[in-house]
This record gives C-alpha cells, structure tokens and sequence, in this order.
C-alpha cells in the first residue's frame, strides 16, 4: 500500500443469484391466463398490440396497455404490476409488430434483466480487511 503497510487478509463475500426468479422475471411461466408472475417477454408476445388488459386478484394484478400512433407498427407497451399493498412497479416496451410477430428493443430487456438481477442478488454487507503496520524507517 503506499503508507508501505501490507494487506493480510481481504474477504469478499460471495453473493448468492436467484437465477430461477431473474429468468421467470423475463420468460417461463405458462398459465392459462395472464397473471403478475407471467415473465415480461411472455406478456409482450401474448398482450403486445392487443386491447388493453387487466387481472386483478385480492387487490394485486396486473394491467396491459400498447399505445401506438396512427395505426402504425410501432407502439409503446406498458406493464404494470400491482401489490397487495398497493405498490405498482411499472416497466415500458419500445415494440414493433412484423407480420405478426413482435419484437422488442434489446437495451430495454438488458434493463429489465440487470434489474432483476441485482433484486435477487445478495449484496456483500461485511468487509474485513487486516493490515500490517508499516514497519518502522530503522528497519526498512
């Protein structure tokens, strides 16, 4: 180190990923119906361009909206889940509908995915850190 004083130990937690939660959070749950816990990207594939949509169970949900201009491919598709306790966490698509297929900016998925990534990762709270006193000019 630049007082001459040396490191002994330096620990780093190591956190744990809910991998499972960070992928349902995109893709892979299959129901019947569109709920809250339907990934985003399954929400866009069956919702996308289609009328507005809501399920609401217990006071928590879901609400589905696409907003276009003019008829046109292109539109702005707004998911928005609700809590039992009335907190909303809203995420907005970017979409463009080919043919019948909708596509979805890969910046606005790469978004979604670190943010679910870092909500279901462990964060490290404990550093230690022992370190060396500089030994004294006499002996250097």
């Amino acid at each position: 180190m630049s007082d001459e004083s040396a490191v002994r130990y330096l620990f780093f937690p190591r956190p744990s990923t809910e991998h499972g939660k960070i992928y349902s959070g995109l893709v892979g749950r299959k129901t019947k119906g569109i709920a809250g816990s339907n990934g985003d990207l399954d929400i866009l594939k069956e919702l996308a361009f289609k009328e507005s949509y809501e399920s609401m169970k217990g006071g928590a949900g879901i609400r589905v909206a696409t907003k276009t201009t003019d008829k046109s491919a292109k539109g702005e598709t707004k998911i928005v889940r609700i809590s039992k306790d009335g907190a909303q966490e809203e995420r907005v698509y970017p979409v463009f509908d080919n043919e019948g297929k909708v596509y979805v900016r890969v910046g606005n998925v790469l978004d979604t995915l670190g943010m679910l990534t870092q909500r279901h990762t462990s964060t490290p709270t404990q550093l230690k850190i022992d370190l060396f006193a500089a030994p004294p000019t006499y002996l250097r």
